[in-house]
């Protein structure tokens, strides 16, 4: 009988963050079948997101017994392997955490330029105590996997054991919709983008486009997963984002955007936006940051920079319906090809088993 390894995942936060669901817990059932056996637990629980997103102060209470609990976890796991997902312990310095793994071995997972965390900002204050602890942390690794390659090129000069291990949709559940199911009939050209209250802020770059296109057609922006203010001359809508919808509200876009400052933060994201957009076979105009400008190519969306850029942009895609659909068909079939679930937990499942060879029985 096969060995199953069993590994904990450690996510910084809970189920209902985009990191915990991307980068570790819709790896659970394919993993399984390849012989790996995951288990997860968040530092934050779901509450720390709805109360920091709502603009509430969080318990000291749930903290301390954030960190008790996340110590004792690790202190007594009889995993084979470990996966940090975005950081070990908030606040707390490498050595440290390298000391709670003595003798362990674990994986450091991120999609997000976390090394920037105590750089810059409001935390920057930090930097003398704590603008190096990701080198250490990742130098210490047994093998690291980068959401993008900005963000693996960075860890390289740490750890020569770095995949990149892209952030990816599971293609059975977001897909398009067909030509049979689609019951609504869009009166307006529809713009959609999918977010969280910190990343809404990105949209203030393409108001004016949106304003000049609104002014030439009729415009609905939906936006989901945060509230922005209101735009002059455009419809805006806003939807909270469940899980159980994501599908559905996304396929009823004409298009999809991710405007992106050119900043070091936005350069090591890892566009997973754009990837949930493509896989329903939507159409995308993004920023030329990062691996945006990797994954869009002009069979499948368009990158734009000025406001001239955009505006050209979208108003292409709003009078050509055509050119929507065939673009949208580009963009299932890259999603398909490149960041698929499938494919990426075949990789990740390698990944494991090099970071922790054993000997397999019959």
């Amino acid at each position: 009988m096969q060995h199953k390894l069993s590994v904990l995942g450690l996510a910084l936060y809970g189920s209902q963050a985009a990191s915990h669901r991307v980068r570790l817990s819709q790896y659970k059932k394919p993993l399984s079948s390849l012989g790996v056996n995951l288990e997860i637990q968040s530092f934050h629980n779901n509450k720390y997101i709805i109360d920091r997103y709502a603009g509430n102060s969080f318990s000291a209470l749930d903290l301390i017994s954030a960190y008790i609990m996340r110590i004792i976890l690790i202190l007594f796991s009889r995993h084979d392997l470990l996966i940090v997902n975005c950081e070990l312990l908030p606040f707390c310095p490498s050595w440290l955490e390298i000391c709670l793994l003595r003798k362990k071995k674990y994986i450091y997972d991120f999609d997000d330029a976390f090394y920037l965390k105590y750089r810059t900002g409001k935390l920057k204050f930090l930097a003398p105590f704590l603008g190096s602890k990701f080198e250490y942390f990742i130098k210490s690794a047994s093998a690291v996997c980068a959401g993008s390659k900005v963000l693996s090129d960075y860890a390289l000069d740490f750890n020569k054991n770095v995949f990149v291990l892209p952030s990816v949709v599971d293609t059975r559940r977001i897909m398009p919709k067909d030509d049979q199911s689609k019951i609504v009939v869009n009166t307006h050209f529809v713009i959609g983008w999918v977010g969280t209250p910190s990343t809404a802020k990105y949209l203030q770059l393409i108001i004016e486009p949106l304003q000049m296109l609104a002014a030439e057609l009729p415009v609905k922006l939906i936006v989901v997963g945060a509230k922005i203010l209101p735009i002059k001359g455009l419809q805006v809508f806003h939807e909270e984002w469940r899980l159980d919808f994501e599908r559905d509200t996304m396929c009823n876009f004409d298009v999809g955007v991710m405007p992106l400052p050119d900043t070091g933060w936005a350069r090591g994201k890892c566009a997973y936006k754009l990837i949930q957009y493509m896989a329903c076979g939507i159409p995308v105009v993004a920023s030329p940051v990062g691996v945006n400008a990797d994954i869009i190519s002009r069979d499948c969306g368009f990158l734009a920079t000025t406001t001239s850029e955009w505006f050209q942009a979208l108003y292409r895609l709003a009078f050509d319906s055509p050119l929507r659909k065939q673009m949208g068909l580009s963009a299932r079939q890259l999603i398909e090809q490149n960041f698929s679930l499938d494919k990426a937990a075949c990789l990740l499942a390698t990944i494991i088993k090099q970071a922790h060879p054993c000997e397999c029985n019959d």
